[in-house]
């Protein structure tokens, strides 16, 4: 199942979610399953944050590598 909604797709609907408090309508114009909309409204963390634990580089590094590439 691919996931047809963006990271800034989930932001937004959280945020016209919190205004109107009304989640499934919101979830279902947005095109986000309602339980990964309610889930990041009570402080669930995007995928990409949740799990930099288990990352090879850190973010500093990775940054640092990036840099170093483009030189």
């Amino acid at each position: 199942m691919a996931i047809s909604y963006t990271e800034e797709d989930l932001r937004k609907a959280c945020a016209e979610a919190q205004q109107t408090r009304q989640l499934r309508p919101v979830a279902q114009r947005w095109a986000i399953p309602p339980t990964t909309l309610y889930r990041r409204l009570n402080g669930a963390l995007p995928r990409s944050v949740a799990h930099q634990d288990y990352q090879r580089l850190s973010i500093t590094q990775e940054d640092h590598l990036a840099n170093w590439i483009r030189i």
